[in-house]
């Protein structure tokens, strides 16, 4: 019979204790380097995946001649509005914007291909048997394991026919409605394009918040560039819908702005972009470990933006095109210009500063035919 030695206890008790004093001593020395040594990291950290910011723009600053005519203005209108939680679905995005379509009117919307199968797959069944019916290269990669969600996702809008899904017109609007919804980011808020509200839609929408969650009614813009001698080079601003030009996008996102926000495309509106855009509003999100909004705080309120007054007075401008068109016809009538293309003048003020930096009381242009 094999005899047990009792001796050899004691030894494997004191080598278990020092393995177990040693993991402790690991635990309590990495605690010691998250929370003390490292303790601003780790709470910027904890901070930033419980709290999030959102920016709103606000209205444009105006545009004046020199004695203070105003050359654009800022239209306002009401608008539908939506403000998306971070816990909303595609599902509840489609069955929302079947219901707005009952209290507001969309006229012959455009659609994409995208925008089509997006809508299709909002529904939780028809994507899983989407997916399903994928081949297996566009479903698992080469070691077998699944695609993320966001690669799955892609390969299946890819694989749907649109011209198969024959939607009715009024399904079409709810795309429309849809799509845009969907557009919006986490507590986001974003402004929904349909035909101008009337002020029943605005009341019956404004009651209807418990049945058409994050939809509320607010007030927009549209820039309106007044009709005088200098609307030609005031410009113009894109729509919310267009957003930032695809080929300025990532200089504008470094400056702080967000994708749809409006910013002047030409002349005089691009020119001073800075001083006419309006400062945003920012408000801070906080949310509990759930993920849930717990809070909301205002960072920064938002103001209009300052307005630019040009040196050209409307009324010198235009005694000068008249001046411009009188002479120019008196030519073209004597056949002095029959080959000109037009007449041209530009009139400056060196007086209030130096030459090289003068005032332009006035710029012409009289096109020949």
């Amino acid at each position: 019979m094999r005899k047990f030695n009792s001796h050899s206890i004691p030894i494997r008790l004191n080598l278990l204790f020092a393995i177990v004093i040693l993991l402790f001593m690991a635990i309590i020395g990495r605690l010691l380097y998250m929370q003390v040594l490292n303790k601003d990291f780790y709470e910027a950290k904890l901070a930033s995946a419980s709290q999030t910011r959102v920016t709103t723009s606000s209205a444009r600053g105006q545009i004046y001649d020199a004695t203070g005519k105003p050359l654009v203005e800022n239209t306002l209108k009401q608008v539908v509005s939506f403000t998306r939680n971070n816990k909303m679905t595609a599902a509840e995005l489609k069955e929302t914007a079947k219901k707005l379509l009952t209290y507001v009117n969309v006229t012959s919307p455009e659609l994409t291909d995208r925008q089509i199968a997006d809508y299709y797959l909002a529904d939780q069944e028809i994507y899983k048997k989407t997916v399903e019916a994928l081949p297996s290269d566009k479903r698992l990669d080469s070691d077998g394991n699944r695609l993320s969600e966001a690669t799955l996702y892609n390969n299946a809008v890819e694989s749907i026919d649109v011209s198969q899904l024959n939607y009715t017109d009024e399904q079409k609007k709810e795309i429309y409605l849809f799509s845009q919804l969907n557009a919006v980011g986490n507590f986001a808020t974003g402004t929904i394009s349909t035909d101008a509200l009337d002020d029943t839609q605005v009341a019956l929408v404004a009651s209807a918040s418990k049945e058409l969650p994050g939809i509320s009614i607010s007030t927009s813009w549209d820039r309106k560039v007044l009709d005088t001698s200098l609307s030609s080079i005031v410009g113009s601003v894109s729509s919310e819908k267009s957003g930032l030009p695809a080929e300025e996008v990532d200089a504008y996102l470094k400056k702080g702005y967000s994708l749809n926000d409006r910013v002047g495309t030409s002349y005089l509106e691009k020119q001073y972009e800075d001083v006419l855009q309006g400062k945003r509003s920012v408000k801070e999100i906080h949310l509990d470990k759930h993920g849930n909004m717990e809070s909301v705080e205002n960072v920064e309120e938002g103001s209009k933006g300052n307005n630019i007054k040009l040196t050209i007075d409307l009324a010198f401008q235009n005694s000068v095109d008249d001046l411009l068109k009188s002479y120019f016809n008196s030519e073209l009538g004597n056949g002095g210009a029959k080959y000109s293309e037009g007449v041209y003048a530009v009139a400056l003020n060196p007086k209030p500063v130096q030459f090289w930096r003068c005032q332009v009381s006035s710029m012409m242009s009289n096109p020949g035919n």
